[in-house]
């Protein structure tokens, strides 16, 4: 079994933007392979593991653990004159980007990495130029990039990379199967989405092909902006909702109680509010009928911005992601045992209700108070 360290070393190596994702995608074919576990990849290019073909979904029960695969980057446009080449940002980015390096890659050419630098400031459609130095082959519009930090650097539990968000979420995601066995794993369900950073863009691709059933739901797991009660360090977060919706309550009661468990087993740590600082695929799920929770592990410098505005790597905490994935693998051993806290918690109401009844059966006159 890789270590969850492992798998983010394999994962995090990868650079991806939204829709050039190409990279992270075949490792994560190349894993789930290894693992022995069924998956296919729609024509938006998700990829579903946990099952053979979109068939299985419609009579399955399933709860889906969803991570996206991109990260804010851009796209070679095209070439403006010698040394200067024209590009498009995709998804979020620092206000200060002028002066910034940056890393190019061709898609078929993965041993190769052309550094260049920013020289002008993105317009109201995200375009700038990079100046860069000339290569041995001509950058096409096939061709992407972003800040040119590490895939991941370990200092202790930190990890220093140039996109937690969201590659974090697909480790955690085969870092649970990896632990799971063969019966535990009858109801998983993997799903690893594209261009989440442009608006959920897979996502909405699968819901509009209504490639689920109705007997799935699902978890939304991030990294994502840390705030006052979701520190990096202190656990991961179950997340109440995003900044546009709450998220459906009987799966975020089934993700507390498997925390509860664990916080008492084995003494781990863990977060819970409404994470505010954006909003995630939970958000897209619940509004097309897909009941959502959400998992979060806290992130510093969200989307490569540092407090001063200009572009940084971003960082997370191991111990976060590795809890993350214990919580992961409980929630999935508790839902054979069928448990659920809300059926017990209406149980407990109903019972306090009887309990009092003797109160309203009893009648009693009052006097006038005028």
């Amino acid at each position: 079994m890789k270590s969850v360290s492992a798998l983010i070393k394999d994962i995090f190596a990868n650079p991806t933007a939204p829709y050039r994702e190409g990279w992270v995608l075949e490792s994560i074919k190349k894993e789930l392979e290894r693992l022995k576990v069924d998956f296919f990849q729609d024509n938006w290019g998700n990829i579903f593991a946990g099952v053979k073909n979109p068939q299985a979904l419609k009579t399955s029960r399933r709860v889906a653990l969803v991570a996206h695969t991109d990260h804010p980057g851009f796209h070679i446009l095209g070439k403006k004159r010698k040394g200067i080449y024209r590009a498009q940002w995709f998804g979020g980015h620092p206000p200060k980007m002028l002066g910034a390096k940056v890393a190019i890659h061709h898609p078929l050419k993965p041993q190769f990495k052309i550094t260049g630098l920013i020289t002008s400031a993105p317009d109201s459609k995200k375009i700038f130029e990079i100046k860069v130095k000339e290569s041995g082959f001509e950058l096409t519009k096939d061709c992407f990039g972003a800040f040119d930090f590490p895939g991941s650097r370990f200092s202790g539990t930190k990890i220093t990379t140039r996109a937690a968000d969201d590659l974090a979420g697909a480790v955690i995601i085969l870092g649970t199967l990896a632990r799971l066995n063969k019966n535990e794993r009858h109801g998983f369900l993997g799903i690893f989405t594209v261009a989440e950073e442009t608006g959920f863009k897979g996502t909405l691709g699968l819901l509009r092909n209504k490639t689920l059933g109705q007997n799935i739901t699902g978890i939304s797991l991030e990294a994502s902006r840390q705030m006052e009660g979701a520190r990096i360090g202190e656990g991961p977060v179950i997340r109440l909702g995003d900044r546009k919706t709450i998220f459906d309550n009987r799966i975020t009661s089934l993700l507390d109680l498997a925390a509860e468990e664990l916080k008492k087993s084995k003494k781990l740590k863990f977060q819970k509010r409404v994470m505010n600082g954006g909003t995630c695929e939970a958000t897209a799920f619940n509004l097309f009928g897909v009941p959502c929770g959400g998992l979060a592990v806290p992130l510093g410098n969200y989307h490569n911005q540092k407090s001063n505005g200009k572009p940084g790597p971003e960082f997370i905490n191991l111990k976060d992601v590795e809890t993350a994935v214990a919580l992961c693998v409980r929630f999935y051993k508790n839902q054979r045992s069928k448990r659920d806290p809300l059926a017990r918690l209406s149980k407990i109401l109903m019972g306090e209700l009887k309990s009092s009844e003797i109160h309203f059966k009893r009648k009693i006159n009052y006097a006038s108070r005028i």
